[in-house]
């Protein structure tokens, strides 16, 4: 009895030792940092979470994020069941029953650092610690063992400042999964192309199954071991009574079945649009103190999803598979096509191309990387520009005061050129007089001070160039060498490999038609899709806000001027030649513009609806030369065209240079009665929690009359349809919409207004359609205007522009 009562007390003896040497262990390595340094009760309490901020669609879904790591954080009522389950019973089935540390596990651990065996069965709230705060695990096996150690502490801290649903939902949002998707909620995104809340079970265990490995049980890259890993999981559940025998027998037989989905920012789905949002969204961080890339903000933005995705596909479908193939085969068997130089000689051609190509290697990634390494010429480059800022703004004034003075000359001629004049007419002409000599006068002062700016700009040009040109010379050669390169091709996957110099590539690149598509609801001013070109990755240059000559879409805004001054979509006026007279608005020779198309209608009476629908330019001058280049200018500003309109009679043709931003936001007044709204995008930002940052006010202007509107909407849908006008049958310039081509057969009671636009040599294809409030602009050219069709009938803006605009609309409108 002796010796069993002296075992038992010998037992607890030895017990209780134990117990205080662990505690003092423990308590040491938290206290006293006997194995180095902890993270302290704050670092637990906040552990750095890099979370990306995510872009939303009108329609809520995420069309792109902006990361140092792509996670989306998730809630523990978010995750599924089966995922929480799987995870449990693959990783720490005794989950639930312990404080962060499994004993049962803890000797096998230990063993398996020395033994290089792969026992270890770290639970799941270690493993949390090792990817918070353990960078990689040690090759030493003595420093592995003190990693394990600070892993338990850290463990058991975290046990008591956290739940166990906590902790589960930290993991999950925790883990990279690969492929840009850092945490579940993005893995699910990536692997499976579905909402989190939408996994099946086997899918939670495919997931589950990745926690082994991300590499090896990937189940894009090993799909093999992915499943069998998957099933194991899938048993495992079985054994600890998740699901039932049955359920694994039917489950492990089911296909992997995955779709990579790329979420990373290298993607091309809104990628134009995601750019656009990221200028706006890195100066608003910057001035409001938010980190763009870790802070987890929600930018709610005015894109529908389903549209975005259905405008890049018409772009693709018409450029790739139409415009571009009837492209290449009319330029096939000339050596510097589509490059047009209108020349016959082939010295001058050869010269023109070599101008082209060198400005394309000053702009290119290759050169400037080289360039902004080198301070002289950055510095000589300062100084040019310190001179010209002056120097436009000087020459801006300038012009303003010449527009000004042809206005009053303009309006002298008039005053003049009457019969008689009315009593306060003849008063009228001496304050017009003096207003011209006023107006001269500070012009000759502006012509001075512009004339002493440029000598200064000249001469550090000079400079500038002098020290530019070694370099230019150097990167020349460079760009002469064949290397191989990844290039643009229309071939699945967008990239080729080719050997080519980068001075061959820009040519290759410059073979290309680009285009553009904005799409805005009339009636809130919210831009619903925005495809800025054909390939982010190869060409990053976006067409939505690049100018570029706009051709007869201009017209409408001469025409909203002659409803306004009186006339209605069936005033008769007749389709004669006109002409603008040497001197007129300052020009230099008298300058009569040709029609381009409707000869059986010249010389004859035609309604004001007949002019738009077939774009005669003859109508179009004769508008302009009654109510005056400054009624047109004046109305083209009204719309919101800001840029610069140069006050000459060609105007009324489209000559000027404007954005399909600026243009489809000024034909909404068409549709929304008279009032304009300047396009929106960002429509609100919150913070991660929610709270509410930052909030879009939409900016609405009044243009015309609602009847002016309602007028004009009618003139312009004789674009697309066939009227009666005085017994003869009209087609629009548009009216293929209609037809059964592949982008047509809309029905009549669709209502379309629209209109086409074709610049000089086909350099620019234009359709600017509107139907349902909603307003959609499309461009089509090359990046350099001399790169074109030949062809006038293949450039025309109804050929290049229009088709996009049929395709997009076909699931909206029909």
């Amino acid at each position: 009895m002796t010796a069993v009562v002296k075992f038992v007390f010998r037992f607890w003896l030895l017990f209780l030792a134990f117990l205080l040497l662990g505690w003092l262990f423990f308590y040491g390595i938290a206290t006293w940092n006997l194995l180095g340094e902890l993270p302290s009760t704050q670092q637990l309490e906040n552990p750095k979470f890099h979370q990306a901020s995510e872009i939303y669609s009108t329609d809520g879904k995420i069309i792109g994020t902006y990361y140092t790591e792509n996670r989306i954080n998730v809630e523990y009522n978010e995750i599924p069941q089966n995922l929480v389950n799987a995870l449990i019973a693959t990783e720490d089935k005794r989950y639930h029953n312990h404080s962060g540390i499994d004993f049962r596990g803890l000797a096998r651990a230990v063993v398996g650092v020395f033994t290089g065996g792969k026992g270890g069965a770290s639970t799941i709230t270690q493993q949390l610690t090792k990817m918070l705060f353990t960078e990689r695990r040690s090759g030493n096996k003595f420093k592995a063992i003190k990693q394990k150690l600070k892993e338990w502490v850290m463990a058991v801290r975290l046990e008591r400042l956290y739940t166990k649903e906590e902790i589960i939902t930290m993991y999950f949002n925790q883990y990279d999964f690969f492929y840009s998707a850092v945490g579940v909620y993005n893995a699910s995104r990536v692997y499976f192309g579905k909402n989190l809340s939408d996994l099946t079970l086997e899918e939670c265990a495919t997931l589950v199954a990745m926690f082994k490995s991300p590499v090896s049980y990937n189940p894009i890259k090993n799909p093999k071991k992915s499943k069998g890993r998957r099933n194991t999981v899938m048993a495992l559940m079985r054994n600890t009574g998740y699901i039932s025998s049955f359920e694994y027998d039917s489950l492990k037989a089911i296909p992997l079945k995955v779709v990579k989905s790329d979420i990373s920012e290298g993607n091309e789905y809104a990628a134009y649009f995601r750019e656009h949002i990221r200028g706006f969204m890195r100066k608003w961080a910057k001035e409001n103190d938010y980190n763009l890339y870790t802070d987890g903000l929600k930018i709610y933005t005015s894109i529908d999803s389903k549209m975005q995705r259905e405008a890049e596909k018409a772009m693709t479908r018409h450029l790739q598979k139409e415009l571009q193939p009837a492209f290449e085969k009319e330029w096939k068997k000339r050596k510097n096509g589509p490059f047009d130089f209108q020349t016959d000689s082939k010295e001058e051609e050869a010269m023109s191309l070599k101008k082209i190509l060198y400005v394309g290697m000053r702009r290119s990634e290759r050169y400037q990387k080289v360039y902004y390494r080198q301070k002289n010429l950055l510095n000589s480059y300062d100084e040019v520009k310190r001179i010209k800022k002056p120097y436009d703004m000087q020459l801006d004034s300038l012009e303003k005061y010449k527009g000004a003075l042809h206005q009053k000359e303009f309006d002298l001629k008039l005053l003049k050129g009457k019969d008689t004049l009315k009593y306060f007419e003849e008063s009228l002409i001496d304050k017009y007089q003096d207003d011209f000599d006023d107006l001269l006068s500070q012009y000759e002062h502006y012509q001075d001070e512009v004339y002493d700016l440029k000598e200064d700009l000249n001469e550090a040009k000079r400079e500038y160039q002098e020290l530019l040109k070694p370099f230019d010379d150097s990167m020349k050669v460079v760009f002469s060498k064949k290397i191989k390169m990844k290039v643009f091709s229309w071939k699945r996957g967008r990239t080729i490999t080719k050997s080519m110099s980068p001075l061959d590539s820009i040519f290759y690149h410059k073979k290309f038609l680009r285009g553009g598509l904005l799409s805005v609801d009339a009636s809130t001013g919210y831009v619903k899709a925005w495809v800025g070109g054909i390939n982010y990755k190869h060409f990053k240059y976006d067409h939505i806000k690049a100018k570029r000559q706009v051709g007869s879409t201009f017209k409408p805004f001469i025409y909203a001027a002659a409803i306004e001054h009186g006339m209605d979509p069936e005033t008769v006026i007749m389709n004669k030649e006109i002409t603008f007279y040497k001197g007129e608005y300052g020009i230099p020779e008298s300058w009569t513009p040709a029609n381009s198309g409707a000869k059986n209608l010249e010389y004859e009476l035609i309604s004001l609806k007949t002019g738009l629908a077939k774009s005669i330019n003859w109508v179009a001058a004769g508008l302009t030369k009654k109510m005056g280049v400054y009624t047109a200018i004046e109305f083209a500003r009204r719309f919101g065209i800001k840029g610069r309109l140069e006050p000459v009679p060609s105007i009324c043709l489209g000559t000027a240079d404007v954005s399909l931003w600026e243009m489809v936001g000024a034909y909404t007044a068409f549709s929304n009665n008279g009032e304009r709204f300047e396009p929106v995008t960002l429509l609100r930002i919150e913070d991660k929690n929610g709270k509410l940052l930052y909030e879009t006010n939409p900016k609405k202007h009044k243009v015309l009359s609602e009847s002016t509107a309602s007028q004009m909407m009618d003139i312009m849908e004789g674009n697309t349809t066939r009227f009666d006008d005085n017994g003869r049958l009209i087609q629009g310039t548009g009216y293929r919409l209609r037809t059964g081509k592949s982008y047509g057969g809309y029905p009549a009671k669709v209502k379309i207004s629209g209109k086409t636009g074709t610049t000089q040599s086909s350099s620019d294809g234009w359709y600017i359609g509107i139907s349902n409030n909603i307003v959609t602009g499309v461009w089509v050219g090359c990046e350099d205007r001399s790169a074109h069709f030949r062809n006038g009938a293949l450039g025309q803006g109804a050929n290049m522009a229009l088709p996009i605009w049929g395709y997009y609309m076909q699931d909206f409108i029909k």
